[in-house]
């Protein structure tokens, strides 16, 4: 604050930054899904790369993607991060079905580390030149070089940016997903409506205490709950022999 008792305007500037880039959670998977759909679909997308990229790794021979060579180091590094995500990627799956957060977070973070290796081949080819010799026939290249190399590059960018765009919006998705089981961790209504059941049984006397039913008869949850506390009442209390 400043001398005068107004903030200064420092402070302010750092609140409005903090304000600026809070990031919320969403609630929904492209508008029209939940989130537990958008992490079990994040989820297959990502075992079927996984899998993809395993079953086509070989540690001799280079592999041929129309005229792109890959080297066995590149593809060992690959199969060896793909495997390392399967059980990760399997365990949010089950994590999301049984709100379990740290399984989801540990998703996002593999998603997360991932991220580069999505736009690292696209613009290591891009900045090495090797897109239009890779997908473009020498024979059209003579054609006008300039105009169909550009033409080809800008497409591979372009396809680059919305396959990057398209993983860090599933990336947040798996994020919010995490954040919304921590919330409903803490601030859950019903565990708040089971809290001052809880309370309320606790204070009443074991004479008058009655177990907690169901509108159909039958003994709810916290039945066994409100027994070991009336019980633990009961043993607390001094017992007095009939001659005393």
């Amino acid at each position: 604050f400043g001398s005068r008792g107004f903030p200064s305007p420092s402070s302010s500037l750092e609140g409005c930054n903090e304000v600026m880039w809070k990031v919320r959670p969403a609630h929904t998977c492209f508008g029209c899904l939940n989130l537990l759909v958008g992490v079990v679909s994040t989820s297959l997308l990502a075992i079927v790369a996984e899998i993809i990229l395993i079953s086509v790794c070989s540690s001799v021979d280079q592999l041929m993607i129309m005229s792109l060579k890959i080297s066995p180091t590149i593809q060992v590094g690959l199969a060896a991060w793909s495997l390392f995500g399967i059980p990760i990627t399997v365990c949010a799956a089950v994590g999301a079905f049984y709100r379990i957060e740290h399984l989801v977070r540990q998703f996002f973070w593999y998603l997360a580390a991932s991220s580069p290796l999505v736009i690292a081949v696209p613009m290591w080819l891009l900045a090495a030149g090797k897109v239009c010799d890779s997908m473009v026939d020498a024979e059209i290249q003579r054609m006008g070089s300039a105009f169909v190399c550009g033409f080809t590059e800008t497409f591979v960018f372009m396809w680059t940016m919305v396959a990057a765009l398209i993983h860090a919006y599933l990336v947040y998705i798996v994020w919010s997903a995490a954040e919304e089981i921590n919330d409903a961790s803490f601030n859950s209504p019903t565990l708040a409506a089971y809290e001052n059941q809880l309370s309320f049984f606790a204070t009443m006397s074991p004479a008058t205490a009655q177990a907690p039913v169901t509108s159909m008869g039958v003994q709810t949850p916290l039945m066994s709950l409100w027994a070991s506390s009336m019980a633990a009442k009961v043993g607390e209390r001094p017992s007095y022999s009939a001659g005393q």
